[in-house]
């Protein structure tokens, strides 16, 4: 079993990176939310990233 640790803006994002890079489809894979991110203070100021493995 292949695994990657994928970061984005969204966790939408995120996974959709995941499956370009494993060239798979959603139903192929499991996907575990390790960080749904943040907009921090007006979508700019200590902003995290979505991370899913």
């Amino acid at each position: 079993m292949r695994t990657i640790e994928v970061a984005a803006r969204t966790v939408d994002e995120a996974v959709a990176e995941a499956l370009e890079k494993l060239q798979v489809q959603l139903d192929e894979v499991e996907v575990t939310v390790l960080d749904e991110g943040s907009k921090g203070f007006l979508g700019l100021l200590g902003s995290k990233m979505a991370r899913v493995v």
